[in-house]
């Protein structure tokens, strides 16, 4: 596996959290960081009180939220999700708006993410930036019905009327630790305040880890209906398009050499979707979630295919976002574009999601935003 120097220290802390990685240093680095978690809880645990007790309040504006997140850092495939949402809403004749924090982006331009987003649903209205409640302000006035905030669970400032929350069947409870010890931003409990539970990826979990979590999550959140999906491919296309020695009809996965390019939260499931498409994963080049890449970067990616005797590399398709931005590679490079596929679940999610619209329509009939405390955050009926 060829790494640069901070993705080969996330990946050993990655060791070190799972408990893979054993002798005395890694019990002594697990100790400090549960020190360090505990903290971390505490501030957790007076932040959702401050909100449940009413002292800070969430703010609701004149249209539908649906929330969109996790309990764990790191990638449980929120942007196809988020994609496959605005979707199928705007299909159903929503004006949806989608609001991002926008991690990682360049100076004076989008993080990768929001490009795609706007890419894939080209008649969704996305606002990005750290001050969600004004960005949902903002898109109600532009005329958005429909909000889906991204990555917000734990952003509990904006009031929502549904909690979608995604769980990936590889990492499904971040080794049981909250972070830094482990990857949970919450606790498992906190999956009771969902609406919607989506299990991500359940094609890479074998059948009695898939059914311990289902269980699982089952007791946790009774009341919300449960999804299946996996990250389904659905092509490849040059980074750098047709200057690029890549130039022409792309190569298949099946059965082709590759070089897994990721800089992403959850990199070995990536090279898993690779392998389950029929591709020979020869090795992985991982970087640190949202790495600016460099020109060096693209020079390493040509030698590690030349090491490994790789027919092409293959990026995320958020990754080729930036890496199209640099010279290209004197070897091919492709990006993979995939969307969710629900294998279980999918008219039930969606009926929870119709349902929270149509109350969050009646309760903003007015037009008018609210302030309310905010004890699950999720209006009720």
């Amino acid at each position: 596996m060829a790494m640069g120097l901070r993705g080969a220290f996330r990946s050993r802390l990655v060791g070190v959290m799972s408990g893979e990685r054993r002798g005395t240093a890694a019990a002594a680095i697990r100790g400090a960081l549960s020190i360090a978690s505990v903290g971390f809880r505490l501030a957790y645990g007076l932040r959702r009180l401050a909100y449940s007790m009413g002292v800070v309040h969430a703010e609701t504006v004149a249209a539908p939220v649906v929330s969109v997140g996790n309990i764990t850092a790191g990638g449980t495939g929120k942007t196809p999700f988020v994609i496959w949402l605005a979707t199928r809403l705007a299909g159903e004749g929503r004006r949806v708006a989608v609001l991002r924090r926008g991690y990682g982006a360049p100076g004076g331009g989008e993080d990768e993410e929001t490009v795609l987003v706007r890419k894939a649903a080209p008649g969704t209205l996305v606002r990005v930036g750290a001050d969600r409640v004004r960005c949902a302000a903002e898109a109600v006035r532009e005329g958005a019905d429909c909000l889906i905030l991204d990555d917000g669970f734990q952003h509990w400032r904006l009031a929502r009327d549904l909690d979608a929350v995604l769980v990936d069947a590889t990492c499904p409870f971040g080794f049981g630790h909250m972070l830094p010890r482990g990857l949970l931003r919450e606790p498992p409990e906190a999956l009771s305040r969902a609406g919607a539970i989506v299990l991500t990826r359940v094609d890479l979990a074998d059948e009695a880890t898939l059914r311990a979590m289902k269980e699982r999550i089952a007791k946790l959140a009774p009341s919300a209906p449960m999804a299946a999906a996996r990250h389904r491919p659905v092509g490849l296309s040059p980074v750098w398009g047709s200057s690029a020695p890549q130039a022409g009809a792309p190569p298949g996965l099946s059965g082709s050499g590759v070089v897994a390019v990721s800089a992403i939260g959850n990199p070995s499931a990536f090279a898993g979707t690779l392998a389950s498409a029929g591709a020979r994963v020869l090795s992985e080049m991982r970087f640190d979630d949202h790495h600016s890449y460099r020109e060096e970067d693209v020079e390493e990616i040509g030698r590690e295919c030349e090491r490994v005797g790789a027919d092409f590399a293959v990026a995320t398709e958020k990754d080729a976002v930036k890496l199209a931005a640099l010279p290209p590679c004197h070897r091919p490079v492709l990006a993979l574009r995939v969307s969710i596929e629900f294998l279980e679940g999918e008219e039930a999610l969606l009926g929870a999601v119709r349902a929270a619209l149509v109350r969050g329509d009646a309760r903003r009939g007015d037009g008018h935003g609210v302030r309310m405390p905010a004890g699950d955050l999720s209006a009720k009926a």
